[in-house]
């Protein structure tokens, strides 16, 4: 082997005495052979974070220095990484400039421990019998899983689903709904097999992974929580998964639709790359940063019944839901009138927070910099009854208070498990949802809104929740007199769920022949 030059980096935690049984934590860059070196053993649960200020690619390599998974691409400049050690000394190799890591934790194998629950299901039951009467593991596997996973049983009204596994040693982890909280799977008597159960409404529909042996240690819940993104991954035994294009079984999800609702407009969609007819980067003055701006259009936009979408988290939008190709299958099969759809980046998590929930700052961004910025480069200048904003999470909370900070521009809402339970600190104290009450004690203003929320999205804690705090907004309005469409999913917060809710919502404040939306 050729010779490398080692550069220890050694990567000093903030951590209280005693929690982690270890002060410092250590990895190692390799410049000549561009990998990073982690000093683990194999089994070890290790959670880092990897940033670059450019263009890099960097994946987890095996022992035969083959990519197993993709950690950053010149699209995503940080990562939150979480895996298990395959090999001693894992290592990670890179392209283009050398990123930044920072190790979080790394704890062996020996620190790991487990944690289980029960549950009930007829199918479980006979399985377990099976075992008990001698029966062996292969052939009781071989029973349960003939109709694939997750296992589904009729109820009066509600169906029983229960997610099934085999081969984890001390643990199974259901990443995603149906519940709000991730849920721990039970061993099937003293086998390999894993099982829990849930009672759901027959139209349910969601995304989840399955997440094997879950490093277990003391620590913070936090870091406790997120430790599952090491192992999870898509259902082996589930041949439908979310998103296609994602590459490997860890960017997979797999995929429940009960009643199969899911583009229920899309049968004959069409999937082809389309070209975005303007891509820029916004340098902000206002906000002191920078992001990718991608423009489409679809159909003739100089029409005037053409419409105008803000969309943000724009990247993932385009490329969990592919809204791209979708938009386009929507306007050529004359469901929606033409539309000029803007796909705004929303940096990582920390900038979105800070940035989408009622933030004046990204509000004069968008109508000080980025709309001008558009409009130059347009054929036509939209109205603000043309023109929506659209979003999920804190996207939902940004469009409505944007919208209400500025409905001479925005007029039209689309709030997908809008996080209405947030408030600014000076408000958190109070058990009242702070977007309502801002609705309450203000004018009527010419805006309408199209909200959906999932039944999974009940709060965790009894506080302030998803699920109540987009009814309670609903209500607001309505008795304000606002035009809310309103719409709940039999599902959780979820980009499969949000694929289907997104075109549910243009197509009731836009579509000519409007489609009948459930009101929940």
């Amino acid at each position: 082997m050729r010779s490398s030059i080692l550069l220890a980096i050694s990567i000093s935690l903030s951590l209280s005495s005693g929690v982690y049984g270890q002060e410092k934590s250590k990895v190692t860059l390799d410049k000549t052979n561009k990998t990073y070196t982690f000093l683990a053993d194999k089994g070890s649960y290790i959670s880092a974070i990897v940033a670059a200020k450019n263009d890099t690619e960097i994946s987890l390599i095996d022992q035969n220095s083959q990519p197993i998974r993709e950690v950053l691409n010149v699209n995503l400049k940080q990562s939150r990484l979480h895996f298990i050690a395959d090999y001693d000394n894992p290592k990670m190799i890179y392209s283009g400039p050398i990123p930044n890591v920072t190790i979080n934790r790394i704890v062996s194998q020996s620190e790991q421990n487990n944690y289980i629950q029960k549950t009930d299901s007829k199918l479980i039951n006979q399985a377990f019998s099976m075992l008990e009467s001698g029966e062996k593991t292969d052939d009781v596997w071989d029973i349960l899983i003939k109709n694939n996973s997750p296992l589904i049983e009729s109820l009066d009204d509600n169906s029983l689903l229960t997610f099934i596994y085999r081969g984890a040693k001390n643990n199974v982890l259901i990443f995603g709904a149906p519940a709000n909280d991730h849920g721990w799977m039970e061993r099937l008597g003293k086998s390999n097999i894993w099982y829990k159960s849930y009672k759901v409404p027959n139209d349910t529909q969601l995304s989840y992974k399955l997440a094997p042996d879950v490093p277990q240690f003391t620590g913070e819940r936090y870091e406790k929580r997120v430790a599952l993104l090491a192992t999870a991954q898509r259902d082996a035994n589930n041949p439908y998964y979310f998103p296609i294009a994602a590459k490997t079984k860890f960017e997979q999800s797999s995929v429940i639709d009960l009643n199969n609702l899911s583009n229920q407009y899309l049968k004959n969609a069409q999937s082809n790359s389309i070209v975005p007819a303007l891509s820029f980067e916004l340098d902000s003055n206002i906000l002191k940063n920078k992001r990718n701006i991608k423009v489409y259009r679809f159909g003739d936009i100089t029409k005037s019944n053409a419409i105008q979408i803000f969309m943000f988290d724009g990247p993932k939008y385009l490329e969990k839901v592919n809204l791209d190709s979708k938009l386009n299958t929507l306007v050529n099969n004359k469901l929606l009138p033409p539309i000029e759809a803007i796909f705004i980046d929303n940096l990582d998590n920390k900038t979105r927070g800070n940035e989408l929930p009622d933030n004046p700052n990204f509000t004069k961004m968008l109508t000080s910099e980025l709309l001008p910025t558009i409009e130059k480069n347009s054929p036509v200048k939209f109205s603000a009854k043309q023109r929506v904003l659209a979003g999920s999470s804190y996207g939902g909370i940004g469009a409505t208070t944007t919208a209400f900070r500025r409905s001479d521009i925005f007029g039209n809402v689309i709030s997908l498990s809008g996080s209405y339970w947030w408030a600014p600190k000076h408000k958190k104290s109070l058990n009242t949802y702070y977007v309502s009450e801002n609705f309450m004690i203000k004018d009527l203003l010419p805006i309408n809104f199209f909200i959906t929320a999932g039944l999974f999205e009940g709060s965790r804690n009894g506080g302030k929740g998803i699920l109540d705090g987009s009814r309670h907004l609903r209500d607001i309005l309505r008795m304000k007199g606002y035009g809310v469409h309103y719409k709940e999913y039999a599902g959780g917060h979820d980009y499969y769920v949000w694929q289907s809710a997104i075109i549910d919502g243009l197509i009731a404040l836009f579509a000519k022949d409007k489609v009948s939306i459930a009101d929940s």
